[in-house]
């Protein structure tokens, strides 16, 4: 008959690293100690300072920073969604970039529409809970010129 005894579990919070140590009893003549580790990861907090980089003809150019804390795994990507100004399909995705990257170009909208804009980041534990958003809708239209009096 088997007997395990656990003798700690340890927490290490700012590392994220817990581990246990088991005896176990195989037979009377028989005990092995075993120590087993293992590292957890959370999902990332969203990015920070999503703001509009430029716009044109049908196209938003963004940029944001990474986010305060990865979770505990690296970022992986980031998942941009967009948003009609009066849409009733709702969000969509209107890019997905890389981790090491932190703008995106949205293309192919309407000149004639405004969109809201928000940024998920992600990491091997999924994604963040709550984007980073835009709280002003964006147009995109080519921006209007100097004029140069005379």
């Amino acid at each position: 008959m088997y007997h395990t005894r656990f003798l700690f579990f340890e927490r290490y919070v700012r590392t994220r690293t817990y581990s246990i140590l088991a005896y176990i009893r195989v037979s009377s003549s028989h005990d092995f100690v075993c120590r087993c580790g293992w590292l957890c990861s959370d999902v990332p907090q969203a990015p920070v300072g999503l703001r509009v980089t430029g716009t044109n003809v049908g196209l938003i150019s963004l940029a944001w920073d990474a986010p305060k804390s990865d979770g505990g795994s690296a970022v992986t990507g980031y998942i941009i969604e967009i948003c009609r100004s009066g849409s009733t399909t709702g969000w969509t995705t209107g890019a997905r970039v890389d981790g090491s990257c932190q703008s995106a170009e949205l293309t192919g909208l309407s000149e004639n529409d405004l969109y809201f804009v928000r940024v998920f980041s992600e990491n091997q534990a999924g994604l963040c809970k709550k984007p980073c958003e835009i709280s002003e809708p964006i147009s995109a239209k080519k921006p209007l010129g100097k004029f140069l009096l005379i």
